[in-house]
């Protein structure tokens, strides 16, 4: 049975515990809206939970994401966050009961990547290298934050549950009604699904969409997701390998702080320091040519053996010159393919309903942009609503006639940014993904040139960094 009975009424339901969902709801409470107002579901377990945080997926979280936490889910009397200086990451637990800084708890807990280099394929030499100190006058925080999905969602829940709120696990979105789609203010009634079998109904003002690609929501309210799919599969795997120091070997000019790529004829490897001095990787392929998904029954398999992520080092990564095997894989934590698509709904909102995340735009993962993006949607959703539903406000028509007129331009900024992003996503995935030698000639030759021009690299530092977006 549920742990508590739900509300029958708030002024705002969100469907989705994930960073976007918890970063909304998180955002709304420390903006004044009472937490009884505030219901967020998921349909996962806490014991599902617990295993996904050991699961990386997104890793990498930008300057303007902990921006954004700051100001809308972090305690405005906490002290500015800083970057550790030495040391080694804390482990995620245990938590400070209280968390007032999620920023900080991520800093002091994440690996800091500060330089970003792409390289050949099978040897150390570097294509472009790129520091992200050229951002500093831009953000106080001028580097990729490393910090796991999963342990994201871990600071998030605790800094709800500090505000008061919590998550409420096992319970799915079934549908909603009401009597205007198209407009807000009438009632909302949704239905919602506990693992149990136990049904119940909840009233809100504004359903939040953030469950997802696959999302329920926006497939209940008849939102189109515009796109297609890339013909490649990403391998993803956090790996151990035998000598804990490799591929950062100081001597070859390679250190714990960077996120490296290498650029060849056979594909894309991306390597990323964790937090645990374990290697996210990530690769792409072909599933016809590259890496077979499927097992003899037909039966589509999830992630790639031991065997198969060695390849892909071994194929593409940094030339090994010593006998006793520094880059061999002797454990994989974690491993997983996905199609990658890119879509994105026409509008954000749809009368009381509202998208953000994934839910709302999907993309290629070049640039690390998903998570982040999603984080900043509900943050500036989380304020725009905060607005008009704190404890001290009165709903009226006209308040409900300002709400509907924020909400477009919320959603209207929102679905630019979010544009500009796909298209930025879009542009490096098929950069670094080309299999087309020319083409791939042309690139190599002309990426080293950038480094003569620092003002053209610190333009796409910013917009990847999401600072073009505040």
């Amino acid at each position: 049975m549920p742990s508590r009975s739900l509300p029958s009424q708030v002024s705002v339901l969100i469907v989705g515990g994930g960073p976007t969902g918890l970063a909304l709801a998180c955002t709304l409470i420390n903006k004044g809206v009472p937490y009884s107002s505030v219901l967020i579901v998921d349909k996962e377990s806490a014991t599902h939970q617990e295993t996904r945080r050991y699961q990386s997926r997104a890793t990498a979280i930008h300057s303007r994401t902990l921006e954004c936490l700051e100001e809308g889910v972090d305690d405005s009397t906490s002290p500015s966050p800083t970057r550790p200086t030495d040391g080694e990451p804390l482990d995620l637990l245990p938590l400070d009961e209280t968390i007032k800084s999620t920023v900080q708890t991520i800093l002091n807990r994440a690996r800091i990547v500060d330089t970003l280099r792409i390289r050949e394929p099978n040897q150390s030499k570097i294509i472009l290298e790129t520091s992200l100190s050229l951002l500093e006058s831009e953000t106080r925080y001028p580097f990729i934050t490393v910090h796991p999905q999963g342990n994201t969602e871990t600071v998030l829940e605790a800094r709800l549950n500090t505000l008061g709120g919590q998550l409420q696990r096992e319970w799915s979105f079934e549908s909603f009604t009401t009597d205007d789609e198209t407009k807000i203010g009438a009632p909302v009634k949704v239905k919602l699904l506990h693992i149990s079998g136990e049904y119940a109904e909840v009233e809100t003002t504004i359903l939040v969409g953030a469950d997802g690609a696959r999302s329920k929501v926006r497939t209940a309210s008849q939102i189109e997701f515009l796109g297609y799919s890339y013909p490649h599969t990403l391998a993803l795997g956090d790996v151990k390998f035998k000598s804990p120091n490799w591929p950062y070997f100081m001597e070859e000019g390679w250190n714990g702080y960077e996120g490296s790529q290498f650029w060849g004829s056979n594909g894309w490897l991306l390597f990323i320091p964790l937090p645990d001095k374990s290697v996210r990787m990530v690769a792409d392929f072909q599933p016809m040519s590259d890496l077979k998904t499927e097992n003899k029954h037909g039966e589509y398999r999830k992630g790639p053996t031991q065997a198969e992520l060695q390849e892909f080092v071994n194929k593409r990564g940094p030339k090994v010159m010593s006998d006793d095997e520094p880059n061999k894989i002797i454990e994989v934590k974690w491993s997983s393919t996905f199609q990658i698509s890119h879509r994105i709904a026409p509008s954000f909102i749809k009368g009381p309903v509202c998208l953000i995340g994934d839910s709302a735009h999907i993309h290629a993962p070049a640039g690390g942009q998903g998570m982040n993006i999603g984080v900043q949607d509900a943050v500036s959703l989380g304020i725009t609503l905060s607005e008009f539903f704190h404890s001290s406000s009165t709903i009226t028509d006209e308040s409900t006639l300002m709400l509907t007129d924020k909400l477009n331009q919320w959603a209207s900024k929102r679905h630019e940014f979010a544009t500009q992003v796909l298209k930025l996503s879009d542009k490096l995935f098929r950069t670094i993904t080309s299999r087309n030698w020319f083409f791939i000639w042309i690139r190599n030759l002309i990426y080293p040139i950038l480094a003569w021009f620092p003002k053209l690299i610190k333009k796409q530092l910013k917009q990847i960094a999401g600072l073009n977006y505040r």
